[in-house]
């Protein structure tokens, strides 16, 4: 189905579940998030699911932009929503019907727990507040837009519990660890310990914040020492300089 986010339309994937291999009826939640054609949560952890939705769901577009809607519970939730649901990841190794559902959607990078169910009475709710070093992005590497992930010069690294940048002229790369995390005005700020000025700057530590601005289109916005717009880059896509630098 085609939806917009912003000037121009984009396909997104909308999978019923149909024939469900386990019935899962756990609470769960996240921010309705589109990564590509791929429309799913991201969870407190960073992490990103593809969700999987009742039959009763019906996706929609208005001049706000994307809803979907639970003709069953009466539920409404919008990109950039946080929701809650039950259902949740599919557990690992059980065998699982993917259909029409294109591999960017069945597996996305850094994630284990790709696909999750939800069932009808899904709504949106309050945003919790966030666990410590935790933003609601996914982990991994992003490029600075317009340059491409195989070409990028330098990159924006995210862990989940640091942030690192890299480029291909050091040989080590020092990770920034997240001491806080807090939500403000549609935007995450996390709170790095970062080395101070001069020769003692390793020992005489500073803190920076840094502002994260999940957007629905699937990219995010870093204010560090300068905004940059990003997009997450697979692991298959960049140099092979930055998979040795990215921190472990």
């Amino acid at each position: 189905m085609p939806a917009g986010d912003g000037d121009a339309p984009v396909f997104l994937y909308f999978p019923k579940r149909q024939r469900a291999p386990v019935r899962l009826t756990a609470h769960a939640g996240g921010v309705l998030t589109r990564r590509g054609q791929c429309l799913g949560i991201v969870g407190s952890d960073g992490r990103f699911a593809t969700l999987y939705w009742p039959a009763s769901a019906r996706m929609e577009v208005d001049a706000r932009g994307l809803v979907v809607v639970d003709r069953r519970g009466g539920g409404r939730v919008r990109l950039g929503d946080d929701m809650v649901f039950t259902g949740g990841p599919v557990p690992r190794g059980t065998a699982f019907q993917l259909g029409e559902t294109p591999m960017e959607c069945a597996r996305w990078p850094g994630y284990e727990g790709w696909l999750a169910m939800v069932n009808s009475g899904f709504r949106a709710a309050e945003a919790p507040t966030a666990p410590r070093g935790h933003l609601p992005v996914a982990r991994g590497l992003y490029v600075a837009r317009p340059h491409m992930c195989a070409e990028a010069s330098s990159l924006f690294h995210y862990d989940g519990e640091s942030m690192a940048w890299i480029s291909p002229g050091h040989s080590s790369t020092a990770a920034y660890p997240i001491m806080s995390v807090r939500q403000e005005d549609g935007r995450w700020v996390a709170t790095i310990s970062a080395p101070g000025p001069g020769v003692h700057g390793a020992r005489d530590r500073r803190s920076v914040r840094v502002s994260i601005v999940p957007e629905p289109s699937g990219l995010v916005s870093v204010d560090a020492y300068g905004r940059e717009e990003m997009r997450l880059c697979g692991p298959d896509e960049v140099p092979a300089w930055a998979r040795q630098h990215a921190p472990n």
